[in-house]
């Protein structure tokens, strides 16, 4: 069953990267229920799923300010995504914890979030589809670790590549010409 979930994740990153521009906020409040659903489903596949109708009304609460809000969620997902990078590369890269990584992880997304706010939209949309896709990718791969815990002993630095080639392969597709971009009423009149 957690394989269904995992192509499911990836069909999602797929469908998001191609949906995602031409309708932003719907198909980013539908990818929140979504994806909150088929992690949740894939993290306790085995427990039974505990406290599923309250889990259920948080995340579609929040998929609900999603989609009323989405420009704010915008800078907030981005800037999460990146924090989360950020912690992953900075624990490969060393082991020291200093006041001054710390905020560096935090403090350098921002600065990405508030100079990139002109293309959020299309950064968003390629990092959400580019993640599902690759943990998608990643559960299939590495499932019997996951079962034992062992992925949390040691991370394989083939997960991080990973993980950064579908995140950006998902970025350069919105900046592709082969997006499903809106057709502005300029562009419209262009056409024959």
């Amino acid at each position: 069953m957690i394989y269904l979930y995992a192509i499911l994740l990836m069909i999602s990153g797929f469908l998001i990267a191609w949906f995602g521009q031409k309708h932003y906020g719907p198909t980013l409040a539908i990818t929140n229920l979504f994806t909150s659903l088929l992690f949740y489903l894939i993290a306790n596949a085995d427990s039974g799923y505990p406290y599923f109708g309250i889990f259920l009304l948080i995340t579609a609460s929040i998929t609900l300010g999603i989609w009323f809000f989405s420009k704010f969620f915008t800078y907030l997902l981005v800037w999460e995504v990146l924090v989360v990078v950020l912690i992953i590369l900075m624990t490969k890269i060393t082991d020291e914890k200093s006041g001054l990584i710390v905020l560096a992880i935090f403090v350098v997304p921002a600065v990405i979030v508030y100079f990139t706010r002109k293309i959020i939209i299309n950064l968003t949309i390629g990092l959400i589809s580019g993640l599902n896709v690759a943990i998608g990718l990643l559960v299939i791969i590495l499932m019997e670790k996951f079962k034992t815990g062992a992925i949390f002993m040691e991370q394989p630095t083939y997960m991080l590549v990973i993980l950064l080639l579908f995140l950006v392969g998902g970025v350069y597709f919105q900046f592709s010409p082969f997006a499903n971009k809106e057709v502005s009423a300029k562009e419209e009149e262009q056409l024959p």
